[in-house]
C-alpha cells in the first residue's frame, strides 16, 4: 500500500509538470493533481478486465505483431481516459484537456513516468 501511495505522488507531481508543460493541459493545485490519478487508476482498474476479453478476441492478431498491438490498444484507452478525465473539468474540478493531442501528449508522458515508477518502487507486498 505504501508503495502504491509513493507512486501515486510521483504521478501527481509529473502531472503538475506535464500541465506546465503541454498546451492545453490546466491543473489547479495538488488536490487536483491526487484526484486525477485517482481517477485514472480507478478507471483503468474497471477497464481491465473488458480489456483481457478482447485481448482474447484479438490474441492472432497479437500474436503477428509480437505483442505489440497489445501496446497500442493499452495506450490508445490510456489516451481515451486522459481525455475523458480532463473533458470540461466535469469529472475532476480543477483539471481540464482541451483537445485529443494534448490528451496524448499527456497520457504518453504519464506512461512513460508510471513505467519509470513502477520499475523504481517495487511492491513489497508482491515479492
Amino acid at each position: 500500500m505504501k508503495s502504491l501511495l509513493i507512486r501515486w505522488a510521483i504521478l501527481a507531481g509529473v502531472l503538475f509538470l506535464v500541465s506546465q508543460s503541454v498546451p492545453g493541459i490546466h491543473l489547479s493545485g495538488a488536490g487536483a493533481a491526487f484526484l486525477v490519478i485517482f481517477a485514472l487508476a480507478l478507471v483503468n482498474a474497471l477497464v481491465r478486465p473488458f480489456l483481457f476479453l478482447f485481448k482474447l478476441f484479438t490474441f492472432p492478431l497479437n500474436f503477428l505483431t509480437l505483442g505489440l498491438f497489445a501496446l497500442v490498444v493499452s495506450f490508445l484507452v490510456n489516451i481515451l481516459v486522459f481525455w475523458l478525465v480532463g473533458w470540461k473539468g466535469q469529472v475532476v474540478q480543477g483539471f481540464t484537456v482541451d483537445s485529443f493531442q494534448a490528451a496524448f501528449a499527456g497520457a504518453l508522458i504519464l506512461a512513460l513516468a508510471n513505467a519509470v515508477a513502477s520499475h523504481l518502487v517495487k511492491d513489497r507486498e508482491r515479492d
